[in-house]
């Protein structure tokens, strides 16, 4: 197995264009969602940049938690080279992370050029059929994001040429086509791949006047959950998970959990229709893991009852889960029943500080930070717990009583029952079955 994820986390760090350690997502849909500001597809409310022309910090957290598991089993395994090696790819990765640290948290920057900047407006609402004339400085130089829209329902047939100057003041001319946009309904987007420091000439041969051009320079400053991500990965400076955590508090945390950018950008919806918002279990799940990681216990605890707050009103009124909720009110959103939206069981087990191995070994302790007493029942053991203390009750019959304050410690039934075998069910058959009349 340990071969197999080696080559699957080299792979990742394969996609990193200017080889400088940091590589990129090749798709926003890689993330596991497709609205955040700073990309968001077509939508029109997001600046619609191309993600694998961005350098970003989840991606980041994600490789330097691998990394930090590789090496974990590598060392168990006693292969010492691959050690060594997911040693140097930790290293690595962490000052790759701290690059992206611009003093008071962790931001996107343009894959080239290396630099975070608002938006520059270059061109609003020009008519298709023109040739633009501009001459625009751009400071500090960016690349462009074209948007067109217009016209009926089909992707007009067009040739699209730039010309400016590029990053070192050389003249430079970008030549595409309808098929380098991205599509949707009557709207198409492009980031070029181009950096300009200047923008003289656009101009569109085959889009009529029906069509409107809208052009602009990414804007990397939006903040997003994703500048809060490296919090999961631990192996922070400590002022920066400090740092983290209060942007958390300031910007993210709304009465049913964790959304997924800032409520201050402009793009904010708190029901994710018209903008990016809402809350989502499985990011929910990170947040709160990096929480008591940081030794934020106590925000995890209040994080994740927040969230089943909303899951159990949804549940009472539906009876399913939804595959993500409203930021602020009781409602679940998206594909009801999606697997997604679920308890994050993991967190919540995590959070109440009980894990169940068997029917004669139980995990538990640390500090309890849940509001009230709870009871988790698995393989016919009982773990109760509440401020006053933890109760163990094995289907043996045999207690283990602990105090309040008792740390993280194993306890086991030295006469424990055999834990019951599953019998495995076969699934019945979906095939009609067919009689013959003779």
């Amino acid at each position: 197995v340990f071969p197999g994820l080696l080559k699957f986390f080299q792979r990742w760090l394969q996609a990193d264009a200017d080889r400088d350690g940091l590589p990129e997502w090749q798709h926003e849909l890689q993330t596991g969602y497709g609205y955040w500001p700073t990309f968001g597809g077509v939508q029109p409310w997001a600046d619609n940049t191309d993600m694998h022309t961005v350098e970003s910090p989840d991606l980041l957290a994600y490789l330097l938690s691998e990394a930090i598991s590789l090496q974990a089993i590598a060392s168990t395994l006693q292969e010492a080279a691959h050690e060594q090696q997911l040693g140097t790819s930790i290293r690595t990765i962490q000052a790759a992370l701290d690059s992206l640290w611009n003093g008071e948290r962790y931001v996107y920057r343009d894959r080239d050029t290396h630099t975070t900047a608002p938006r520059q407006t270059v061109l609003k609402e020009g008519r298709g059929d023109q040739a633009h004339i501009l001459a625009i400085r751009l400071d500090p130089p960016g690349r462009l994001n074209l948007r067109i829209q217009g016209g009926v329902n089909h992707t007009p047939r067009f040739k699209l040429e730039i010309k400016g100057l590029d990053l070192n003041g050389q003249e430079i001319q970008v030549s595409a086509d309808q098929n380098a946009f991205i599509w949707q309904q009557n709207r198409g987007v492009h980031t070029t791949e181009a950096v300009f420091s200047q923008v003289d000439v656009v101009r569109f041969d085959g889009l009529s006047r029906v069509y409107s051009v809208d052009i602009h320079t990414p804007d990397t400053t939006r903040l997003d959950l994703n500048a809060l991500l490296p919090l999961w990965a631990v192996l922070l400076p400590d002022a920066h998970q400090e740092a983290i955590i209060d942007l958390l508090r300031a910007q993210f945390v709304r009465p049913n959990g964790v959304t997924m950018c800032a409520a201050s950008d402009p793009a904010f919806d708190p029901s994710n229709a018209a903008g990016c918002g809402g809350i989502w279990p499985f990011w929910l799940n990170l947040i709160g893991e990096g929480l008591i990681e940081a030794g934020r216990l106590d925000l995890a605890a209040d994080l994740l009852q927040r969230l089943l707050r909303v899951q159990v009103e949804v549940l009472r009124q539906h009876k399913h889960f939804s595959e993500f909720y409203h930021s602020d009110q009781a409602v679940g959103l998206g594909t009801p029943g999606h697997l997604g939206g679920s308890v994050p069981v993991n967190l919540l087990l995590r959070v109440l500080g009980v894990r169940i191995i068997s029917t004669g070994k139980v995990w538990t302790g640390g500090t309890y930070a849940w509001s009230g007493p709870v009871s988790v029942r698995q393989h016919g053991v009982e773990v109760q717990r509440s401020a006053d203390g933890t109760t163990v009750t094995f289907p043996s019959g045999y207690e283990v009583q602990l105090p309040a304050d008792a740390e993280w410690q194993a306890v086991i039934d030295p006469k424990p029952k055999p834990t019951p075998t599953i019998k495995a069910v076969r699934p019945r058959s979906i095939t009609p079955t067919h009689t013959t009349e003779s």
